[in-house]
Formats: structure tokens, C-alpha cells, sequence
């Protein structure tokens, strides 16, 4: 797969920017090209299952929010995201 099948699919026009992370050198660059195109946020996913990375994966959720707030002009509140968890898990319960 290139990229112009990546971006000629029909939720890539939709979406309003992609979210990427760090698994690979590959997806990194597929990302570093999808940003020519649209706006790109990439988490950096940490590099061990320890207390450490567990803070780095904190600091980067909030860096996320963080972006989004900043993306969408809108305050994301705790509430906000508790309520969203909870619709996820009804509707995959469902």
C-alpha cells in the first residue's frame, strides 16, 4: 500500500486530523508524509512496561488532550472523558 491509497481512502477525507505513534520507523514516515495533507498528531509510546513508562504514557495522553484542546478550541474536561468512556463501553456491550 502507498500513500496516495492511504489518503485516497474515503475516511481520510473525513477526518479532520490523524492520530499516529511510534511502533515503527515506517509508520513514522507514512505519518511525516500524511502531514502534507492534513494535520498529524504522533504519541511517542514508551519503551518499557515500568512505572517510568507508565508516567512517560500519562504525560503523553495528557500532551494529547492537550493537543486536542488546542486543535478543536475546546476545553476537555475529566467529566468530559469519563462520559465518553462510558458511551464506549455501552455501545460494545450492547
Amino acid at each position: 500500500m502507498d500513500l496516495r491509497s492511504v489518503t485516497d481512502a474515503r475516511s481520510f477525507h473525513f477526518a479532520d486530523l490523524v492520530i499516529g505513534e511510534t511502533t515503527c520507523d515506517g509508520k513514522k514516515k507514512m505519518y511525516e508524509m500524511m502531514s502534507e495533507f492534513k494535520p498529524v498528531h504522533v504519541m511517542e509510546l514508551p519503551n518499557s512496561q515500568s512505572e517510568r513508562g507508565l508516567a512517560f504514557w500519562k504525560n503523553e495522553i495528557i500532551r494529547t488532550k492537550e493537543y486536542f484542546e488546542e486543535f478543536f478550541h475546546k476545553v476537555i474536561t475529566e467529566e468530559m472523558i469519563r462520559d465518553a468512556v462510558h458511551l464506549i463501553i455501552r455501545s460494545v456491550c450492547l
